[in-house]
C-alpha cells in the first residue's frame, strides 16, 4: 500500500484520495508502456508522503522492485556532478568564473579558439559550449562503450568537433545539450580535489546524506548491491515480449568518460532523500550550514532560457545540472523521452487541454530527467512547498512513462486544475512509438535500399578505416556470414553489415528487433550507412559515415596499407 499522510483534516483526506487515484493511474501507465516495473514517490512539506513500487526489477526471476532497488538514473547524474563543483567553490578551490581550460589545459577546440580562452564553469554546465556532442563515437551498438581512456581520451575528440552552424560560431550563442560537458566537469572535480571523481562524490555527498543505495561505477554495484537488488533493463520486441538488454551500457566502469554525465544509479528511497536534502540546502543557502550540500541556489538558478513554442506559456531555463520552469507551461516534458507526440503533426503539448495546471496559480519546479538505453528517471522539486516527485522505470521502448507518472503525481499533489486525463496522451505516445520503427526506420531504409545495384567482391572492403584525426577506427572484416564492422577496436561492438546499395553497407540489417536492442539511441537509419569510396583499380580508399544526421558526415581513410 502507498505511504500516505495522516488524515487530520478534510484537506489531508482529499490529498490522500488524490494520491490513491494517482497510484491507480500509474498502474495503467505501466501497462500502457509495457514496463517491467515503475517505482515512484512524493515529498511534501519536507517529508515523504508516498512511496510505491509496481512490477519486477527482474522479469526472468520474478523479483519485485522495492524502494531500495537501484535503477540507472543516467542524466540525473548531472545534478550530483554540479553539486560536486559547488562544494569545491565553497571550499575556495574553484570559482564560477574559472575557465575550463585553466583546469584542463589540453582542452582546446581548434575550430573556435574562444572556447578555450573564455568558456567558464557556468558556460560548461549550462550547455552553451557550442561544440558537437560525439555520442556516436563513444557509445556503440548494444550500448558498448567505445572509449575507455577516461576523459583524457574524450578531450582530443572534443577538440576536433564542429563548433559552428550556418549562422556562425555557436559558443554562447546557441544552446546544445551535451553529456560531454559534464565529463569535463567530472574531470575538473578529480584534478582540483586530487581524488577520483567517483570517490569524491561518494565521500562528500552520498555518504554524508546516507545514500547507501546510490552507485557510481560497476565496482560500486558489485560491492554495494550484493543482494542483487538492481534492475535489469528491458526493451519490447515486435511480438510484444520483453527482451533483457545486455549489460554493456550500465553500470559504467570508473574509466568510462561519460560517468559524470550519465553513469549513476540510485533507488527510490535515495532519490527522495536527495530531493529533501537539495530543497533544505537551497532554503538554508548559507555555506556554513549543517548541510553537506553548498551553492544550491547558484546551481539551480536560470542561466539559459528555453522558450516555449506557444507564447502564452511560461519559459523554461537550464541551470547548472538542473532545468527549471514555472507552471503552467507547455515545456513540461520537453526534455523527456516522449518525442512522438511533441513533434509534427501531433504537437499534443500545445493543446490547451494538455497544459498542466493552466487554471491554477504559478508554481516553480526544478529538476532533471535521465534516459539510459533501457530505463528513464525523472525528478522534479518544488521549492515553495518543499515538495518533490520522482519516478524510475526500467523500460523505454514505447515512451517515457516516468515523465507521465511525474505529471500524474504533480497534478494530484497540488490539485492542479483543470484535471487532465494524462492516460489519453500517454496512450497516443505509446501507439506512435510502437509504429515509429516500422514507419520511420524500416520504411525509409527499405525505400532507399538498392540491392539490384552491382556488387563487388566483398574482400575489396576488408581493412581498417581511421578518422577524426586518428582518434576513431572502424574495422571491416569478413566472416562466414559476410562483412562485419567493429567499432573502435571494441570486439563486443561488432555488427554484421548488409548491402544497401552500390559500395554502401548498413549495420542495421532490416531486423527491427535488432534495432530495438542494439541502436536505441540512433536518430535515423542513415547513421548506420557506410559508403565506401573505391578507385578505378578496385581499391577501397576510405569510407564516408553519417555518424550523426545533424552533423557533417565524416571521412575515414583506409590505413592498413592495402590501398
Amino acid at each position: 500500500m502507498p505511504l500516505t499522510p495522516q488524515a487530520t483534516s478534510p484537506q489531508d483526506m482529499d490529498l490522500s484520495q488524490r494520491l490513491t487515484d494517482a497510484v491507480s493511474t500509474i498502474r495503467h501507465l505501466k501497462d500502457t508502456f509495457k514496463l517491467p516495473s515503475i517505482s515512484f514517490g512524493v515529498v511534501h512539506n519536507g517529508a515523504v508522503i508516498l512511496k510505491q513500487c509496481i512490477g519486477y526489477r527482474d522479469l526472468e526471476n520474478s523479483l519485485p522492485a522495492t524502494p531500495d532497488t537501484i535503477y540507472p538514473i543516467s542524466s540525473c547524474t548531472k545534478m550530483f556532478t554540479s553539486a560536486g563543483i559547488g562544494l569545491l567553490v565553497a571550499d575556495g578551490k574553484l570559482a564560477w568564473s574559472n575557465r575550463v581550460s585553466q583546469h584542463l589545459p589540453e582542452f582546446n577546440p581548434v575550430r573556435d579558439p574562444r572556447i578555450s580562452a573564455e568558456a567558464d564553469l557556468i558556460d560548461l554546465m549550462r550547455h552553451s559550449m557550442g561544440y558537437s556532442e560525439p555520442t556516436a563515437l563513444y557509445l556503440g551498438p548494444d550500448g558498448c562503450h567505445l572509449q575507455d581512456a577516461g576523459v583524457k581520451g574524450l578531450i582530443p575528440l572534443l577538440n576536433r568537433m564542429r563548433t559552428a552552424d550556418k549562422d556562425g560560431q555557436r559558443f554562447n550563442r546557441h544552446w546544445m545539450y551535451a553529456n560531454a560537458n559534464f565529463s569535463l566537469a567530472g574531470e575538473i572535480i578529480a584534478r582540483v580535489s586530487g581524488r577520483p571523481y567517483a570517490e569524491f562524490i561518494h565521500d562528500r555527498i552520498l555518504k554524508p546524506l546516507g545514500m547507501d543505495r546510490t552507485v557510481l561505477t560497476k565496482e560500486d554495484v558489485d560491492a554495494q548491491a550484493q543482494d542483487g537488488n538492481v534492475v535489469r533493463q528491458y526493451t519490447v520486441l515486435r511480438d510484444g515480449t520483453h527482451c533483457q538488454l545486455p549489460a554493456n551500457h550500465w553500470p559504467f566502469k570508473q574509466t568510462t568518460p561519460e560517468l559524470p554525465g550519465s553513469g549513476m544509479g540510485s533507488s527510490l528511497n535515495d532519490m527522495l532523500t536527495w530531493a529533501m536534502a537539495v530543497l533544505a540546502a537551497e532554503a538554508e543557502e548559507e555555506d556554513n550550514s549543517v548541510s553537506p550540500l553548498k551553492q544550491m541556489r547558484r546551481l539551480r538558478r536560470a542561466y539559459w532560457t528555453r522558450p516555449p513554442e506557444d507564447p502564452e506559456s511560461n519559459e523554461a531555463a537550464f541551470g547548472m545540472g538542473w532545468m527549471r520552469m514555472t507552471l503552467p507551461t507547455s515545456m513540461v516534458g520537453a526534455y523527456s523521452g516522449n518525442r512522438c507526440t511533441r513533434e509534427a503533426p501531433w504537437k499534443l503539448h500545445l493543446q490547451p487541454d494538455n497544459i498542466l495546471g493552466r487554471e491554477s496559480g504559478s508554481r516553480l519546479m526544478i529538476g532533471h530527467s535521465g534516459g539510459a538505453i533501457g530505463g528513464i528517471a525523472t525528478l522534479w522539486t518544488f521549492p515553495e512547498t518543499q515538495s518533490a516527485v520522482c519516478a524510475l522505470v526500467n523500460g523505454r521502448a514505447l515512451g517515457d512513462a516516468s515523465d507521465f507518472a511525474a505529471q500524474v503525481l504533480m497534478q494530484a499533489l497540488f490539485d492542479l486544475r483543470p484535471r487532465m486525463d494524462l492516460l489519453v496522451w500517454a496512450r497516443k505516445e505509446a501507439e506512435l512509438a510502437e509504429a515509429f520503427l516500422e514507419e520511420e526506420v524500416l520504411g525509409p531504409w527499405m525505400a532507399n535500399r538498392k540491392i539490384e545495384d552491382p556488387e563487388r567482391e566483398l574482400g575489396v572492403y576488408v581493412g581498417q578505416y581511421v578518422g577524426f584525426g586518428g582518434l576513431f577506427a572502424l574495422t571491416i572484416s569478413m566472416g562466414e556470414d559476410g562483412l562485419a564492422v567493429t567499432f573502435n577496436h571494441v570486439e563486443r561492438a561488432r555488427s554484421p553489415l548488409v548491402r544497401f546499395k552500390k559500395d554502401t553497407y548498413s549495420f542495421f540489417t532490416g531486423d527491427l528487433d535488432h534495432w530495438a536492442t542494439g541502436f536505441v539511441l540512433r536518430k535515423h537509419y542513415s547513421e548506420t550507412l557506410l559508403e565506401f569510396k573505391v578507385d578505378d583499380a578496385g581499391n577501397a580508399l576510405g569510407l564516408w559515415w553519417t555518424w550523426n544526421k545533424d552533423e557533417q558526415r565524416a571521412w575515414l581513410g583506409r590505413v592498413d596499407g592495402l590501398c
